[in-house]
């Protein structure tokens, strides 16, 4: 398989998700096959209009915010890069 055997190459995968969970929802397969990992987040994923957020969230945005990030990581440990580095924008 084509990304199986891009995992074995040198250099880390660069990923680049709109906002966390997107990362893991499409390409968790795809990663569990790197070495070294790098997330490249593109928003905090957190709306800015409450009634967007998780139903039952009733914090600030910047708990949920936190939140998100506190998800991502986890979800990200789960794979056990090498290396993995987070990048949120």
């Amino acid at each position: 398989m084509l990304l199986a055997s891009h995992a074995q190459q040198r250099g880390p995968w660069v990923v680049v998700a709109a906002h966390p969970d997107d990362e893991t929802i499409g390409a968790s397969w795809a990663m569990q096959q790197a070495r070294e990992l790098v997330v490249v987040y593109l928003t905090d994923g957190a709306p800015l209009e409450a009634k967007y957020r998780a139903r039952g969230f009733a914090g600030p945005r910047g708990a949920y915010a936190a939140l998100r990030h506190g998800e991502a990581l986890a979800a990200l440990g789960m794979l056990r890069p090498r290396s993995l580095q987070t990048v949120w924008l």
